[in-house]
C-alpha cells in the first residue's frame, strides 16, 4: 500500500490566485497564505450532472489582515472557473478511459466515480467533513491547499473498471496488486470493506503532500494521512508501511497502544529518516501519533512546521526551527503527552 502513496503530487496553492496584492508573508493572520478559513464550514457538494448554479458560495475567506478590501465575490467567481476547468478535465479522463463516470465536485477535489449517486454522496461528504474539521483545526488553509481543477480522485465501484483504470494510467504489475493506485495530482481505489477509511486516508496524504509541495517524508505522509482518518472518523484502520510484528500488536486502537509501547517505537531522529521500502506499520503509527502531539501542542507552530518542509528543510530542522525547542526535549515531552492519551 506504501508504494501506492509514495507517487509524488505536486499540487499548486491558490493563495497567489486572485487580482491584488500578494500575501504578506509575516502575516500572523493567514500565515501568508492571504485566505483564512470560512468556519464554521459549510460543506459544499456539487454534482455535475445538476443544473449549474448562479453562484458558488466561497469556501474561504481574503485574510482581513494583509488582503483587507478585497471582493469576496471574486472568490466565488475563481471557484466557478475552478469547476470549468475539473470539468474538462473530467472528459479528458473519460476519453482516456473510455469508462462511464459522474464528476462530483468539492471545493478541495474533484471525484470521478461510477458508484451510485447514495454512496458518492457519502464519499464526498466524508471528505467535505474532514476539510471542515481540518481548518477549524488548524485555523489555516495551508493544509487543504488541493483544488478540482487539479487534484483528482477516482472511487471505483466494481473490480474491472478499476482494472481498466489502471490499464490506461500505466501502472506497474505491483501497482494492479495494490488497492490504491497513485500519480501526481491523482489517486484511485475500488470498492471494499473500508471505503470511508481508505478514501479519507488516500485524501490525507493527497492533502499533506499538497501541503509541502511532495516534500514530506514517508513518516509525516503516513502520519497525517492516519490523523485525517482519526479526525474525521474516529478510526485507525488504514495503515501505509509493510506489516510488522509491532505493528500487528499495536493493533487498531493507536493512541492507547502508542502509550503503553512507546519504549519499543523507533526515536524520532530515526522514524524521521525511514524511506518508503523501509516504512512499517509501526512506523505509521508513531507517525500519526507525533503528528498529532505536534497538533495538541501548538497548531500555529505546526503550521510553520509544514511552511519549512515546503521550503525544503529536513523534519528536524523544520520542527526545531517552528518550535524553537530541540528535538530530544520534544521527543521527551511526546513521550509524557502519550501516556495521558489512554
Amino acid at each position: 500500500m506504501q508504494r501506492a502513496l509514495a507517487c509524488v503530487m505536486v499540487l499548486a496553492f491558490y493563495t497567489g490566485a486572485f487580482a491584488g496584492d500578494e500575501p504578506d508573508p509575516a502575516c500572523p493572520t493567514c500565515h501568508g497564505l492571504g485566505i483564512v478559513p470560512n468556519v464554521p464550514y459549510k460543506p459544499y457538494v456539487r454534482f455535475d450532472n445538476q443544473p449549474a448554479e448562479a453562484t458558488v458560495p466561497p469556501a474561504w475567506y481574503y485574510c482581513e489582515k494583509c488582503q483587507k478590501g478585497k471582493d469576496a465575490k471574486s472568490i466565488s467567481a475563481e471557484m466557478k472557473e475552478i469547476q470549468g476547468r475539473a470539468r474538462e478535465r473530467h472528459k479528458e479522463a473519460l476519453e482516456k478511459t473510455g469508462l462511464k463516470l459522474e464528476l462530483v465536485m468539492t471545493p478541495f477535489v474533484a471525484l470521478h466515480t461510477n458508484a451510485p449517486a447514495a454512496a458518492a454522496k457519502k464519499i464526498v461528504d466524508t471528505l467535505e467533513k474532514c476539510t471542515g474539521l481540518l481548518q477549524s483545526t488548524l485555523k489555516s488553509m495551508r493544509c487543504v491547499a488541493t483544488r478540482p481543477d487539479q487534484d483528482d480522485l477516482y472511487f471505483f465501484s466494481d473490480a474491472k473498471s478499476y482494472e481498466t483504470f489502471l490499464d490506461k494510467n500505466e501502472a506497474s504489475p505491483e501497482e494492479k496488486k495494490s488497492p490504491f493506485f497513485s500519480q501526481a495530482h491523482l489517486a484511485a481505489t475500488k470498492s471494499g470493506p473500508q471505503n470511508d477509511a481508505g478514501i479519507v486516508y488516500l485524501f490525507g496524504y493527497e492533502l499533506i503532500k499538497s501541503a509541502t509541495s511532495a516534500k514530506a517524508s514517508p513518516w509525516l505522509g503516513a502520519g497525517f494521512a492516519a490523523y485525517c482518518e482519526n479526525k474525521t472518523l474516529g478510526t485507525n484502520i488504514m495503515a501505509g508501511g509493510t506489516t510488522d510484528a509491532l505493528g500487528t500488536k499495536l493493533g487498531n486502537k493507536w493512541a492507547d497502544a502508542v502509550g503503553k509501547n512507546v519504549k519499543s517505537l523507533k526515536k524520532w531522529e530515526q522514524l524521521f529518516e525511514v524511506q518508503i521500502p523501509a516504512l512499517t506499520k509501526s512506523d505509521t503509527i508513531t507517525g500519526f501519533s507525533v503528528v498529532s502531539y505536534l497538533i495538541a501542542l501548538d497548531v500555529g507552530r505546526f503550521d510553520k512546521f509544514i511552511q519549512n518542509i515546503n521550503d525544503g528543510d529536513d523534519s528536524v530542522t523544520a520542527i526545531e526551527k517552528a518550535y524553537g525547542r530541540k528535538i530530544a526535549e520534544l521527543q521527551a515531552n511526546w513521550i509524557q503527552w502519550t501516556q495521558t492519551q489512554h
